[in-house]
């Protein structure tokens, strides 16, 4: 949805816009996922055990591992990938967004009812899978597939933003509002009671026989409408009004390391979990709070190391590249 925010939302020629958001792709994003999931493949054995890393080095198999990137590649999974590449499942599902870009794009900006009867048709889908999949009976998963969730997602998000909040939140925020009350407080409601049914759904059927039926359910109306009302919400706080320059700027090169803190946490959480990282957390007495804390200090904990590894990494990139700079001037 966040994606689709931004995709649409160009003003040039549709064909121009596409090839340009296809080639910051595979520059930005798929080249960096490339080497991930080489990664991922040769070193997954040194992430989930105690193997070292010589060891995964010695039993690289380049045909197997080939075989593995080669399908992965060509069937748009990570499935075909070992495990520890399995979070990068985004990376395929945002390139069949920017596949289709072009149609995408043309229906959003040039037909607004077809958009909404298009959006309101897989809504309803989307609530009666929920509803076949809390009563254990075959969902509709087969139809929801003739058109990719997350390019629903993507377009739907784009009309959030176009439609609604530039509309009805920013016109009617002005510089001396924090916050439009109404509209957030309703969005608060509404996301409270939709999070409360899916936690319900989810220890329902969640390691139960019917553990099968829960999946779809994360993909589902549920899911949209606590991502919709939480977008509003944030977008309903006028942050210009309290947070100062260096705040704004601190969160900003936070948000610009977030693509390769996306990339790498799996790693450093997985990692982590080899060497029980949470028992040194977690006493003997785990109660509620404990587990609450444990929780909550292993996330800022993989979150911080991801951190300060991307940048780390970024400075090694500039450094290199200086490097070959600097020989290419004194080449010249």
């Amino acid at each position: 949805m966040i994606s689709g925010f931004f995709i649409y939302s160009k003003n040039g020629k549709i064909f121009d816009d596409w090839i340009d958001v296809l080639k910051k792709f595979f520059k930005n994003i798929f080249l960096p996922f490339i080497i991930l999931s080489i990664i991922a493949i040769i070193f997954n054995d040194f992430f989930i055990s105690k193997a070292n890393i010589v060891e995964c080095i010695k039993n690289i198999d380049f045909n197997s591992y080939s075989k593995m990137l080669f399908d992965s590649f060509t069937h748009f999974s990570v499935a075909f990938l070992k495990p520890m590449a399995a979070h990068l499942w985004y990376v395929y599902a945002h390139l069949t967004i920017l596949l289709v870009y072009p149609i995408t794009r043309y229906i959003l900006t040039k037909s607004k009812k077809i958009s909404y009867g298009i959006i309101i048709i897989y809504f309803i889908m989307l609530m009666t899978n929920d509803i076949l999949v809390m009563k254990n009976i075959d969902n509709l998963n087969f139809v929801l597939n003739i058109l990719y969730r997350p390019v629903f997602y993507s377009a739907f998000g784009y009309l959030l933003y176009n439609d609604i909040i530039k509309k009805f939140v920013f016109d009617k925020n002005s510089e001396q509002i924090i916050i439009n009350k109404n509209l957030f407080f309703i969005s608060l409601v509404i996301y409270i009671i939709t999070f409360v049914l899916l936690y319900k759904v989810t220890t329902k059927y969640y390691l139960t026989i019917n553990g099968n039926y829960v999946y779809p359910s994360w993909y589902s109306s549920l899911i949209a409408t606590m991502a919709s009302t939480f977008i509003l919400m944030v977008f309903n706080i006028n942050f210009d009004y309290f947070l100062s320059d260096k705040i704004k700027n601190a969160i900003c090169f936070v948000a610009s390391k977030t693509l390769g803190i996306y990339l790498i946490h799996y790693f450093v959480a997985m990692k982590l979990n080899s060497i029980r990282f949470r028992d040194y957390i977690i006493t003997n007495r785990p109660t509620f709070i404990h587990q609450v804390a444990n929780y909550i200090i292993s996330i800022l904990l993989v979150f911080v190391i991801s951190f300060i590894m991307v940048i780390i990494i970024d400075l090694l990139i500039a450094a290199f590249k200086n490097i070959v700079c600097h020989k290419k001037i004194t080449t010249t």
